[in-house]
């Protein structure tokens, strides 16, 4: 966004008069410069500023505002994202305001869980790195050149499903289940062609995923197919009618898909690089 230029109440003729009284610079003529973020050295002189402003401290903002150009994350639609009051007010009329950020499904530390698959196969897998400490800890890996991967950060597999949550049986709801590698190809083994389970989510099966501890201390997580018939006298949990699933999922905004899934900035990558390097 070109930057606001000052001092334009001058008519022609001022203009004309004082530059015939200043000898000529290079750099002094706006029209042969292309626009630009930042404020160069000339333009600050040709503005009013005396050449002594450049040892003011005005280098380094000025240095933040143009790295910013090259530190915008790109979404993996490709697009940069976009900064300003003008952008955000585009962006909050173009998308439906119940939105349709994922929430994701909470295992407890210990017991199971009823849900119901929604789809057939996965909605999104990405790889994602992990930083131990306070505050955020999980971050979606760049691929190429990921700044985490090159100081040595290795990424796990995320493999995401739409499913329906059980965890309230009077309140079904959509969540997005993210798993890893070895808990995936144990679903992916129920979708078999020939299995009685095939297709993940037909309609007379549900699954029950628990999570253990083992003897030395490591969480164990298994998935387990139940036919919808004993739901109700193995789990006390009745079968979902069709408007239940259709209704949780119209509350969640819709199916969750790729695009929910939240795309790390560059920025924030490199930082963590930064402090795992240190």
């Amino acid at each position: 966004m070109p930057r606001t230029v000052r001092r334009t109440t001058r008519s022609r003729d001022e203009i004309d008069e004082q530059d015939e009284d200043r000898p000529t610079r290079r750099g002094s003529h706006r029209e042969e410069r292309p626009a630009r973020r930042g404020r160069s050295r000339d333009e600050d002189t040709d503005n009013g500023f005396d050449d002594d402003d450049d040892d003011e401290p005005e280098e380094k903002p000025r240095a933040r505002r143009a790295s910013r150009v090259k530190d915008e994350p790109k979404r993996k639609s490709g697009r940069a994202a976009a900064s300003g009051w003008g952008a955000a007010e585009e962006v909050r009329e173009a998308i439906p305001s119940t939105g349709n950020f994922a929430e994701d499904l909470k295992l407890p530390e210990k017991g199971k869980i009823i849900i119901k698959f929604v789809e057939d196969e996965p909605f999104d897998s990405y790889a994602e790195h992990w930083v131990p400490q306070k505050g955020k800890q999980s971050f979606t890996c760049a691929g190429e050149d990921c700044p985490l991967c090159e100081v040595g950060n290795r990424p796990n597999a995320k493999i995401c499903f739409n499913v329906i949550s059980l965890a309230d049986p009077a309140k079904p709801e959509l969540k997005r289940w993210r798993t890893g590698v070895q808990i995936a190809e144990t679903i992916k083994e129920f979708t078999v062609k020939g299995e009685k389970t095939a297709p993940l989510s037909r309609e007379d099966y549900y699954y029950e995923v628990k999570r253990a501890k083992t003897a030395n201390d490591k969480t164990v997580t298994t998935v387990t197919p139940i036919k919808a018939r004993d739901l109700d006298s193995d789990y006390d949990i009745e079968p979902l009618t069709d408007d239940d699933i259709d209704e949780a999922i119209e509350k969640a905004g819709g199916l969750y898909d790729w695009e929910s899934t939240e795309d790390t900035p560059m920025s924030v990558l490199e930082q963590q690089a930064d402090k795992a390097a240190a």
